[in-house]
């Protein structure tokens, strides 16, 4: 069986503005190009962690940017939010299903 197919990459990105965990902007892309992120701590949310899943967030806003997992995801160091500065990008896979590993 087949996982999900999403699209390949997202440019034009904008952030949610105090948009927390609930709120948070959904990203649907592998390669995700925020290009908004006007104030310090706007989020952005990861597809679900399904296993093998890949997603890139580069923040190309000025100021630094919160990534947040599906609501019953996590960071592989048990986090559930990551902070994005601003240029940097952040990039991750999935495994196990629900959670996301840091690449380099």
């Amino acid at each position: 069986a087949n996982g999900p197919i999403y699209t390949l990459s997202t440019i034009g990105i904008v952030a949610r503005a105090g948009g927390g965990e609930i709120y948070a902007t959904q990203l649907v892309a592998v390669f995700n190009y925020v290009d908004t992120v006007a104030t310090t701590n706007d989020s952005v949310k990861l597809l679900p962690a399904i296993l093998n899943t890949i997603q890139v967030v580069e923040n190309r806003g000025v100021e630094d940017m919160i990534v947040y997992p599906q609501l019953l995801d996590q960071f592989s160091d048990a986090s559930t939010s990551y902070l994005v500065p601003s240029g940097s990008t952040l990039s991750v896979i999935c495994n196990p299903t629900g959670t996301w590993n840091f690449m380099p």
